[in-house]
């Protein structure tokens, strides 16, 4: 009786701990969603000229930072939006906020960032 319960957990086990691997990914999948629209919809802003505040040296039109998308941003009529939750920006996979971001100037092979936006 007992071979039989630790055969049964040991196949168990495994299925278990995939199903929660799966649903970390799904929830990952979605919040790169969300960060590749917050990214796009602070550039439209950006090139239609409606942020009050005027870009920093060398940003462009994206932001500088992830976590500019999780503050309010001024939009020069006075209304604030507000693109992400300060959750967001935490990866599922590990728990931290700690994304490896790469810059519109950066060249396409490039490993680090030179951090003038994302």
């Amino acid at each position: 009786m007992t071979a039989i319960v630790a055969v049964l957990a040991s196949v168990a086990i495994p299925m278990v701990h995939f199903g929660y691997r799966r649903q970390k990914e799904v929830v990952l999948r979605q919040r790169l969603q969300k960060l590749t629209n917050a990214i796009d919809q602070y550039h439209d802003l950006r090139i239609r000229g409606v942020i009050k505040a005027p870009p920093k040296f060398g940003q462009g039109e994206y932001p500088q930072t992830l976590d500019e998308l999780s503050k309010p941003i001024e939009l020069i009529d006075g209304k604030r939006v507000l693109y992400l939750r300060p959750s967001d920006l935490i990866d599922p996979m590990t728990g931290h906020s700690d994304w490896r971001t790469l810059s519109s100037s950066d060249a396409a092979d490039a490993v680090s960032s030179n951090q003038d936006n994302v």
